[in-house]
């Protein structure tokens, strides 16, 4: 799933998520990064530092933690909708690479699958891209 947050279109977080079938059982490890207060930044880059007086750090990771465990007991109905509702790449031209960094498509983004899968307009056909990482030129 597409996992860059962004205001002003600075990346302000990122959110790595990784799974891995065991027996019966898919487990997953989820990795969130937030550009609290960045002494070197590259132009693209923001941070939330600044709101500090009005989001202490606690308090960020705090309501990030009740949201995850809200969604783990209650889910999120139309979540895809919503997901999609707020993404800045929708029917935008990227580069989707391959994990391997061998195999690049290009085409226009269509949003996502009902399992987090990129769907992606090419010029012959439509994909599913279900990992790897993807470019969005001119976004950020």
């Amino acid at each position: 799933m597409p996992n860059d947050l962004l205001i002003s279109k600075k990346k302000i977080c990122g959110i790595l998520v990784e799974s891995e079938i065991n027996a019966d059982e898919v487990e997953f490890v989820v990795g969130i990064g937030v550009n609290y207060s960045l002494p070197k930044k590259e132009i693209w880059w923001g941070e939330i530092g600044k709101l500090a007086d009005i989001l202490p750090r606690e308090k960020l990771i705090n309501s990030i933690l009740r949201s995850v465990v809200h969604y783990v007991e209650n889910g999120y109905e139309n979540w895809k909708t919503a997901w999609e509702k707020r993404c800045v790449h929708m029917d935008k031209e990227l580069e989707a690479v391959s994990n391997n960094q061998r195999d690049i498509q290009i085409g226009i983004f269509k949003g996502i699958n009902e399992e987090g899968n990129m769907i992606l307009q090419t010029e012959s056909e439509l994909k599913i891209i279900s990992s790897g990482e993807c470019s969005i030129k001119g976004v950020y």
